[in-house]
């Protein structure tokens, strides 16, 4: 997903991420993997502004994954909260701030999908739904082999 993103787009999320961060090592592993990525000495980078960050990590096409979903992940969690509540809720499904409480949800329909999706679409730009359907698709397909 992270690839597919424009370099504009991954610097939105980049930024998302880098000012939502609570998590010391969360940020040491994204100046980490700059420094390295780009040759920059450890210390430069642990002390780049967030913007500068942002910059620079989304020139890089060739993160790893988990870096990539911690990062969309907190994009989503944080700056596009709204558009996973709505989600959850035009299916019925049971969150605690658009993360899903139940361990097993059943597959919702894909008539309950498509309405959801649609509803989504009417109130947020379309880059930000298909990145939280990609993003639904990547982490558990099996719920939500009816989206695609």
């Amino acid at each position: 997903m992270w690839k597919a993103m424009d370099k504009d787009r991954r610097r939105e999320v980049a930024l998302a991420f880098l000012g939502s961060v609570s998590d010391k090592s969360e940020r040491k592993a994204v100046t980490g993997l700059i420094a390295a990525k780009l040759k920059f000495r450890p210390q430069f980078a642990a002390k780049l502004p967030d913007d500068k960050a942002a910059g620079y990590l989304a020139g890089l096409l060739d993160i790893d994954e988990l870096m990539a979903g911690t990062i969309l992940r907190a994009y989503l969690f944080g700056a596009k909260l709204p558009m996973l509540a709505m989600f959850l809720d035009s299916l019925g499904i049971d969150h605690d701030k658009g993360a899903i409480k139940a361990d097993n949800v059943p597959p919702p329909t894909k008539e309950a999908l498509e309405a959801a999706m649609e509803k989504l679409r009417a109130a947020f730009p379309t880059a930000d739904v298909e990145l939280y359907k990609e993003a639904l698709l990547t982490s558990d397909p099996e719920t939500w082999v009816n989206l695609e």
